[in-house]
């Protein structure tokens, strides 16, 4: 291997870490806090976004961290057959963010763990027969509801897509169709979300 090779790979690498879908569910609520006006209404930005962090990001990723201490699991749970469990517990946090938003009665938190909730139930559903790219899914339904939330002047976070989606297939993670199917069900997922919420 030489050394652009090895290059391309440690990019890929750092990519996949960065924009790691529990990551981008931070950043994405960040985003909206500082641009969102009132989608937080009646909660302070800063309460929305430790409540997004505490269940979209420290839970879900906290098993993975834990079983990739002890080498039950890798960081990006590559393993088909391992990522049940993670869906399973990501759902749990998700939905304990849906109660959370109901009781405050903040819809935007609601439309966040909501979309959450919906594409990971849709993710691990794909996963018993396929390995939908979940480092995509979690770049697309962010961006979907982010603009929902915000409108078009939020459309170039799917650009991030892109990056993400090269570095998954760089590193032999996933194939093109997998990319693809990942985003794909992400951003299908979402706009039923937002579109269920907002007529219910």
């Amino acid at each position: 291997m030489d050394g652009t090779e090895r290059a391309s790979i440690w990019l890929a690498k750092l990519i996949s870490y960065i924009f790691s879908a529990p990551l981008f569910a931070l950043y994405s609520v960040v985003l909206i806090a500082l641009q969102g006006g009132d989608v937080f209404h009646p909660l302070h930005a800063c309460t929305a976004i430790l409540i997004c962090f505490v269940y979209l990001t420290v839970l879900p990723l906290l098993p993975i961290i834990v079983g990739s201490i002890f080498g039950r699991v890798d960081l990006f749970v590559s393993e088909r057959e391992k990522r049940a469990r993670f869906f399973l517990l990501a759902l749990l946090s998700y939905t304990l963010g849906i109660l959370t938003s109901q009781l405050l009665r903040c819809r935007g938190l609601l439309i966040i763990h909501a979309s959450y909730f919906i594409v990971t139930l849709a993710m691990m559903l794909t996963t018993l027969r396929t390995k939908a790219s979940v480092h995509v899914a979690g770049v697309m339904g962010p961006a979907t509801y982010t603009v929902y939330l915000l409108g078009p002047s939020s459309i170039w976070l799917y650009l991030i897509s892109i990056p993400v989606a090269w570095a998954r297939i760089k590193l032999g993670a996933h194939t093109i169709t997998e990319v693809a199917l990942g985003g794909g069900i992400a951003v299908a997922a979402t706009i039923l979300t937002c579109y269920a919420i907002n007529h219910v």
